[in-house]
């Protein structure tokens, strides 16, 4: 099943396999990884994972802890259980994910953590806005594909994309409707990459209710 979300602040793409998981579950969210542009000039670069096309760019040093935080935040806010972060950082580095496919990487992290999920992602672009709420020079963007995996077999059972910029008025008239329903706001990456998050996990795999 495929949704298309269409927000003020962009296009949300999301597709899941009709799953519904047993209650609680619990899911390892892998610190994100960062994929850069081989070269300037390059704009859009395609998903390690199913090859879609997303915009590349700018990746701002915090862009991976930000994101990794939104998605633990907001999936234990939804009743998942998440083990501890530095933990899972600490397997991932003697793993050498670099080497592994993202299917076997989810298994050996769900293997390691006794885990029901995996949730895997990849940050194409995090670009910070110049200047303030009111007034920006540069508007903030974001580009990221994430994907959740069923450590059993090592498939996906879920996956969200997120793509946009905030443009600014003068270069694209239609975003001043846009700022407005924000009110009248430039968003900074990170408020853009929450808004963004929460918008995917509507999406997210039901959980079973006990009987």
């Amino acid at each position: 099943m495929t949704v298309l979300l269409m927000a003020c602040s962009g296009v949300f793409t999301s597709k899941r396999q009709g799953v519904t998981l047993e209650k609680p579950p619990t899911i390892a969210v892998v610190p994100f990884f960062e994929f850069r542009a081989s070269k300037k000039s390059q704009s859009l670069a395609r998903c390690p994972l199913g090859g879609e096309y997303i915009s590349v760019g700018e990746i701002a040093p915090e862009a991976q802890g930000v994101l990794t935080e939104i998605f633990c935040r907001d999936l234990k806010l939804k009743g998942y259980r998440i083990p501890d972060q530095e933990e899972i950082e600490g397997a991932l580095a003697k793993l050498d994910g670099s080497e592994l496919s993202p299917e076997i990487l989810a298994q050996r992290i769900g293997e390691t953590f006794a885990v029901d999920l995996v949730l895997m992602g990849w940050i194409f672009r995090f670009q910070e806005r110049i200047g303030t709420a009111w007034g920006a020079s540069r508007p903030a963007a974001l580009a990221f594909i994430v994907h959740l995996f069923g450590v059993e077999e090592g498939t996906v059972l879920w996956q969200g994309r997120y793509d946009t910029s905030q443009d600014t008025p003068s270069e694209n008239p239609s975003q001043l409707f846009r700022s407005v329903k924000r009110a009248g706001k430039w968003e900074t990456a990170k408020q853009i990459a929450s808004g963004a998050v929460a918008e995917l996990l509507l999406s997210f795999p039901s959980v079973a209710v006990a009987e």
